[in-house]
């Protein structure tokens, strides 16, 4: 494995880690910890670690939709040199006294959130995913920290989740259904081989697109974020699947 994979993995570890150790700590504190929060604290880890690590030149992006959503994001990941898919994703956070993840059937308009997302990925040729934030007290593994950011694909969730009978209804996954069966795995497993990935990713999706990282930075619908000059306060208030970040991770070969 690359030094530059052993670097990422170990940030990938670093965020999970600390997601894991924040919600119980939110929770006893009775203080607010929210899916948005956690996607800021997630980038602020990476933008830190790409300054200490400039080799890997990563790059986060704003929406320059005022309206996108502040815990939706894309993940543009190098599987071979300058050749990137783009992973688009949709934050859960794990209710912490039931242990389920409630908001999966959230509607927006009379529209599930996971038809928006696979519309999305649809039209953007890209990989529709979950992102899980976790903190599950009774979860057995010696590595279970690594756990509090996971994901898993779209259409694994759509599958097994979302039931359809006239009318629609959902059954809410638990953690344990998702994690100790391994559908859900840890962030830090995009730290590999970038072929090794796409041949996983095969096997849920075909209909995505390869591109350079020229292409990625050149799209207009984003500006990278710190080159803003005026830092607004996020606004979430889509009525879409609006991903309010784009982050070009290099190193992955």
């Amino acid at each position: 494995m690359s030094l530059q994979v052993n670097k990422l993995k170990k940030l990938y570890k670093n965020i999970s880690s600390s997601i894991w150790d924040r919600i119980p700590f939110s929770y006893s504190m009775d203080f607010r910890y929210s899916e948005v929060t956690i996607t800021e604290n997630l980038l602020f880890d990476i933008y830190k670690f790409n300054i200490n690590n400039p080799s890997l030149a990563i790059n986060i992006f704003e929406a320059k939709n005022e309206k996108a959503n502040g815990n939706d994001l894309e993940l543009c990941l190098e599987i071979e040199p300058n050749k990137y898919i783009i992973l688009v994703i949709q934050v859960k956070k794990l209710y912490f006294t039931t242990q389920k993840y409630h908001s999966i059937s959230h509607k927006v308009n009379g529209k599930y959130q996971i038809d928006l997302l696979e519309d999305y990925a649809k039209r953007e040729k890209a990989i529709p995913l979950y992102m899980f934030y976790n903190y599950a007290p009774d979860f057995k593994n010696k590595n279970k920290k690594y756990y509090g950011c996971t994901l898993a694909f779209s259409q694994f969730i759509k599958e097994h989740y979302y039931l359809k009978v006239s009318p629609v209804r959902w059954k809410i996954p638990t953690f344990d259904e998702l994690h100790q069966k391994h559908h859900a795995a840890p962030l830090h497993t995009l730290a590999l081989n970038g072929l090794k990935i796409k041949k996983t990713i095969d096997k849920y999706c075909k209909n995505y697109n390869i591109y350079t990282k020229n292409e990625l930075v050149a799209n207009d619908r984003w500006v990278e974020i710190f080159d803003k000059k005026n830092q607004d306060s996020l606004k979430c208030t889509s009525d879409e699947f609006e991903p309010k970040y784009r982050i070009i991770l290099g190193g992955n070969i």
